[in-house]
Order: structure tokens, then sequence, then C-alpha cells
């Protein structure tokens, strides 16, 4: 798991069973969580 501490918020990228296929989960300050599949 990579954890990258950006201006906008907390970004995480894990990866799944599925080799090539990551779920990047943007946290900000307001608690908004925005899911981005990356293939």
């Amino acid at each position: 798991e990579r954890i990258y501490l950006c201006e906008t918020g907390l970004f995480v990228f894990e990866e799944f069973s599925e080799p090539g296929v990551f779920v990047c989960l943007l946290i900000w300050a307001d608690g908004c969580v925005i899911v981005i599949h990356l293939h």
C-alpha cells in the first residue's frame, strides 16, 4: 500500500487481487471521499 500526501488531501493507492487494478481514495478535509478505479 502506497500513501501519498498532497495539498488537496490524502491519496491512498491499494492494489487488488486482479493485476493492474488500483483504487484511488481521495480524502478531502471536509470528509468527502472520491473513489477512482485505475486500470
